[in-house]
């Protein structure tokens, strides 16, 4: 009985630590974002100059070199590299807090960008060789709270400590324009004894054994991609698309609200604390539930079908936010928009899982990640910043901006992936039969 319990017990803890740790991964990531325009005005930058930040910085080393960390985490101890990555990602984000200039910043950005590619390949690789595929849609969902969880809590904490950190004196650092370079340090600081608990972690016995089977190399792995082109290509494509949407409203909202609708940083944070760490977390939830559930009773395309739906109800709702004349009205819209696009959170990582060979996955979960962190954060906060500056005017441009790519890119990705489904039954058919 008490092995059993064990047994029951420790893969939760697992998932509970690699749930902290994506909390701590998101806050860091998206901390910038709730104070574009004091870092703006204290490093004179243009909104093109931020979306780099926000974005091209974090992604530059995020994407190449998630790749080779794929493959550590397809061979090796996982845990371990995770705490690395905390290590490197945490130190960066607080030495934001010390940058003197845009070239400075841009290489602090990199470095968080760089030890948070360590985290989702190994994570997800983790939750797959401690639950069962029948569990794999809910425990992945778990996993993706953080970023409800994170990014809430992230603008939360910047929020409230953004209004008090003008007067806070830490290690003698001048606190900066509304408090930023002191926020930078506090965020960075808070994962210190999530990495001690991190080491706690026990790698655990994979399906194959990796000493005695060498793991497959880069051309097999893509040989199987190409095979299976119209799963892969469509899926994977679809949802780096839809990130557009999703990444726009959690690194463009919180300036909408400020520029637009006169919310202060603390507003804007208890704001998005409620609708993505409370709202969005019960999407979350609802999703791998409802994954799980239709995939027992022999859905097996079930996760993709419900991303489908999450972008289909989202996209009007997202479109009043942006678009809506008062604040109580857009403030309002956030929450039920949340509801919608948090859904899909946690099922783009459970189809990958339910489709990639056990050896595979690491590998392919950092493919996807580079694909949809290219599009997402790369280019689509750019585009938003292009629509703000050159195609619309006035202080709503980036209300009018967030509206059109979101229209754009949600009903794109949605074609994709309904594109996608017949080869994705296929494949996961094909797996399951092996």
């Amino acid at each position: 009985m008490t092995s059993a319990r064990t047994r029951l017990i420790y893969p939760f803890y697992v998932l509970v630590l690699l749930l902290s740790a994506y909390v701590i991964s998101y806050m860091d990531r998206i901390a910038l974002s709730l104070m574009v325009d004091p870092i703006r005005q204290d490093l004179g930058l243009s909104d093109t100059g931020i979306s780099l930040l926000i974005g091209f910085a974090f992604v530059l080393l995020y994407t190449t070199a998630g790749i080779p960390l794929g493959r550590m985490a397809d061979t090796g101890n996982r845990p371990r590299l995770i705490v690395f990555g905390m290590i490197l990602w945490c130190a960066a984000t607080a030495a934001c807090g010390l940058t003197t200039g845009f070239t400075t910043l841009l290489i602090a950005r990199i470095l968080v960008g760089f030890g948070e590619a360590t985290l989702s390949p190994a994570s997800y690789s983790l939750i797959s060789s401690y639950f069962p595929p029948e569990r794999l849609g809910f425990a992945i969902s778990l996993y993706m709270l953080g970023i409800t969880f994170g990014g809430g809590l992230a603008t939360y904490v910047v929020g409230s400590v953004a209004q008090v950190a003008g007067s806070l004196d830490l290690f003698g650092l001048p606190p900066g324009t509304e408090g930023w370079r002191t926020s930078f340090l506090i965020v960075g600081m808070l994962g210190i004894p999530f990495i001690l608990l991190m080491l706690t972690v026990r790698e655990p016995r994979r399906t194959v054994d990796v000493t005695a089977v060498p793991a497959p190399p880069m051309t097999e792995v893509l040989a199987h991609i190409r095979e299976h082109l119209s799963a892969y290509g469509l899926i994977l494509g679809g949802f780096a698309v839809m990130a557009i949407s999703s990444l726009g409203v959690v690194l463009w909202g919180p300036a909408y609200f400020i520029r637009v609708h006169g919310l202060t940083q603390a507003e804007v944070g208890a704001l998005f604390g409620i609708a993505m760490g409370v709202c969005g977390t019960a999407g979350l939830l609802t999703g791998g539930w409802l994954a799980d559930r239709f995939y027992s009773r022999g859905t097996i395309d079930a996760a993709p079908r419900i991303v489908i739906v999450s972008l289909l109800l989202q996209t009007p709702l997202f479109l009043a936010v942006y678009l809506a004349p008062t604040p109580a009205m857009a403030k309002a819209l956030l929450i039920p928009a949340m509801f919608a696009m948090l859904l899909q959170g946690g099922l783009q990582g459970a189809s990958i899982q339910l489709v990639a060979p056990d050896r595979m996955r690491g590998l392919i979960v950092a493919i996807y990640l580079m694909l949809t962190n290219i599009v997402g954060m790369a280019i689509g906060p750019l585009l938003i910043a292009q629509f703000s500056e050159h195609v619309y005017s006035g202080v709503a441009s980036i209300g009018r901006a967030l509206a059109t790519v979101t229209l754009l890119s949600s009903l794109g990705s949605a074609a994709m992936i309904a594109a996608g489904l017949p080869a994705f039954r296929r494949l996961v058919a094909q797996r399951a039969a092996t």
